[in-house]
């Protein structure tokens, strides 16, 4: 049994409160050591130009944060305030950036400030090639799409200029990553200049070209047919880590590319039971 605090009164509240504070004290200093820590890990970083934002990373800390309390009743609560500590944490190695859309300012803001926390800066461009040219050149510039990505003009659609003239970036994660199974939120795709690392529980999208119209048995996130160049595309979402287009065993008149990969949501993996 706790013992109880020296400074203890009649008063129950009162003391529960004190207990809180004690431990406020105790968890302020750990979290100041973190930080202390994760400034090192910044300069590190830098000296060996690694990239600061490592999405699949921060998905093995939350898979192992939600395998510890799996089932446990304050489980969500944990982990959105953990995901604003990895947050606050990239923010001390490196400030962000987010480049996207007006349009997709809007829809993305709520999900956009839940994974990355309120200190990341943004900048509107309506232009996919001109925020791939900034995120290549910029450290700690991001890109986030949505998936309404079928634009007017299917050749100026983001998923399309990153299938094309794009090779050093890739689609690195989805938001949201907290999802509950009632929520009906957009996809979001975040795109930077990263090797993305399996975590053994993603997914990968790839694109795929033929000259005539894809019969496939895989998701499809997107499609379109350019009547012009009579030219079929479709970017598919596999549940699962492919590191080669070989692996798909599709027809040779298909092109296939790997645009990038994502950790599956934490909701995802606790359907599969896999935590």
């Amino acid at each position: 049994m706790k013992k109880p605090s020296q400074n203890h009164t009649t008063d129950p509240l009162q003391n529960l409160r004190q207990d809180i504070a004690t431990l406020d004290e105790k968890i302020q200093k750990l979290l100041m050591e973190r930080a202390h820590l994760v400034e090192k890990i910044g300069q590190h970083k830098r000296q060996d130009k690694l990239p600061f934002f490592q999405p699949d990373h921060e998905a093995h800390i939350l898979y192992k944060l939600a395998h510890r309390y799996h089932n446990h009743p304050h489980a969500t609560y944990l982990l959105t305030l953990w995901r604003q500590i990895i947050s606050a944490s990239l923010h001390l190695q490196q400030p962000l950036t987010l480049y996207l859309s007006a349009q997709d300012q809007d829809i993305t803001s709520p999900y956009l400030t839940e994974h990355f926390g309120p200190f990341v800066k943004y900048e509107i461009c309506d232009d996919p090639l001109a925020i791939f040219k900034k995120i290549s050149k910029k450290p700690g510039g991001i890109a986030i799409f949505t998936q309404n990505i079928q634009d007017p003009n299917p050749q100026k659609s983001w998923v399309r200029i990153l299938s094309t003239h794009t090779p050093h970036l890739q689609i690195v994660t989805r938001l949201p990553f907290l999802a509950s199974p009632t929520e009906t939120s957009p996809h979001i795709y975040v795109v930077a200049p990263y090797q993305y690392r399996p975590t053994g529980h993603d997914h990968s999208l790839i694109w795929l070209e033929d000259m005539k119209p894809l019969d496939i048995d895989y998701p499809s996130v997107f499609r379109y047919d350019d009547p012009v160049k009579n030219t079929h595309f479709s970017l598919i979402d596999m549940a699962r880590y492919v590191s080669h287009t070989d692996e798909l065993h599709l027809p040779t008149t298909i092109s296939a590319k790997i645009l990038g990969y994502y950790p599956a949501s934490l909701h995802e993996v606790k359907t599969k039971e896999d935590i």
